[in-house]
C-alpha cells in the first residue's frame, strides 16, 4: 500500500479504533491491496462488521385494506358493449392487401425504389443532394401500383368526373368497397345498419386537380355514401397531420359506442403525386 513500518502501525491503530476489533500491522503484508484487505476483514470479522453497519429495521404499521370502488359506468357504453373490427382493407407500397403488408413487415423488406418509368421521367429534373433550387434532390420514393386504375362506372361516376377526382378519393372508394366485402357484405347492401364514414387525410396533393375552372365540383369524400347505398350516418374528414388515420379510427369507435351509427368505416389515405 506504500506505507513504511511506522505508517502501518499508525494505520493499524486507526482501523482498530474505528472498527472496534484488533487489526494487526502484519495483516497488511498478507493483504497488500484495499480490495484484498476488505475481503479478508469481511470474511474474518463478519459479525463485528454486521453489528456496526446493520440498518435498523423500520417498523411498518399495518394498513387497513380498503375495498376498491366499483367501476363507474359511462354514458358512452353499457355493460357488454364494445367495438368489433369486422372487415379491413390495406393498400400501400409493396402490399396490395393486409396479408402482403404483414409479410412485408415480417421479412423487413424495404419499398423505397427509383421512380418508375410509367410515372414520370425524373432525369430532366434530377440534380442530386445539394443541387440548385429548381432541381430535385432525390429520385426515389414509395409507389403504389396501378394508382391510375379506377373503374369509375363501377361506382356510377362518369369518366369525365372521375378524371378530376383527387387520387385519394378514388383510392378510398376502392378500399372501402374491399373492406365491406371483407366484412361479408355483397353488392350495395349494408343491411339495416346505419353506416358512418370517418376518413383521415391531409391537404390536397394532386397535381393538376385544380388548374382550370371547368372541372366538376369535388363532391366525393370517398366511403359508405357511394359504397353502401342508403347510408344516413355521419361523413367526416379529419386532418391531424401524421395521426389522421388514428384520429379517424378513434372518432369512428366513439360514434359506434354512442349509438350514432350501427357501423363505421374508418381509415386514413394519403397520396403525394405532385412533383
Amino acid at each position: 500500500m506504500g506505507f513504511d513500518s511506522i505508517g502501518l502501525a499508525q494505520l493499524s491503530r486507526q482501523l482498530s479504533a474505528h472498527f472496534g476489533f484488533d487489526v494487526a500491522p502484519s495483516v497488511f503484508f498478507n493483504y497488500s491491496t484495499p480490495a484484498r484487505l476488505s475481503q479478508h476483514l469481511a470474511e474474518t470479522q463478519r459479525a463485528a462488521l454486521s453489528a456496526r453497519y446493520a440498518v435498523a429495521e423500520e417498523r411498518v404499521e399495518p394498513v387497513e385494506m380498503v375495498e376498491p370502488a366499483a367501476p363507474v359506468a359511462t354514458a358512452a357504453a353499457g355493460a357488454g358493449d364494445g367495438v368489433a373490427i369486422i372487415g379491413l382493407s390495406v393498400r400501400t407500397a409493396g402490399a396490395e392487401d393486409a396479408d402482403e403488408l404483414w409479410r412485408l413487415l415480417l421479412e423487413g423488406r424495404k419499398q423505397i425504389a427509383e421512380v418508375p418509368a410509367e410515372r414520370w421521367d425524373w432525369r430532366p429534373y434530377y440534380g442530386g443532394a445539394g443541387a440548385a433550387d429548381n432541381r430535385i434532390a432525390s429520385n426515389r420514393g414509395a409507389f403504389l401500383a396501378e394508382l391510375d386504375a379506377f373503374d369509375s362506372l363501377f361506382f356510377e361516376i362518369s369518366p369525365r368526373e372521375a378524371q378530376w377526382m383527387d387520387p385519394r378519393q378514388r383510392l378510398m372508394l376502392q378500399e372501402a368497397w374491399r373492406a365491406f366485402e371483407d366484412a361479408g357484405y355483397t353488392g350495395r347492401g349494408c343491411g339495416a345498419a346505419t353506416a358512418g364514414v370517418h376518413r383521415g387525410g391531409g391537404k390536397r396533393g394532386a397535381a393538376g386537380s385544380v388548374r382550370t375552372g371547368d372541372q366538376p365540383p369535388q363532391r366525393h369524400s370517398g366511403g359508405a355514401d357511394l359504397v353502401c347505398s342508403g347510408s344516413e350516418g355521419a361523413n367526416l374528414a379529419l386532418n391531424t397531420a401524421c395521426s389522421s388515420g388514428l384520429a379517424a379510427v378513434h372518432s369512428a369507435c366513439q360514434s359506434v359506442l354512442r349509438g350514432e351509427c350501427g357501423m363505421a368505416l374508418a381509415g386514413g389515405v394519403n397520396v403525394l403525386n405532385s412533383r
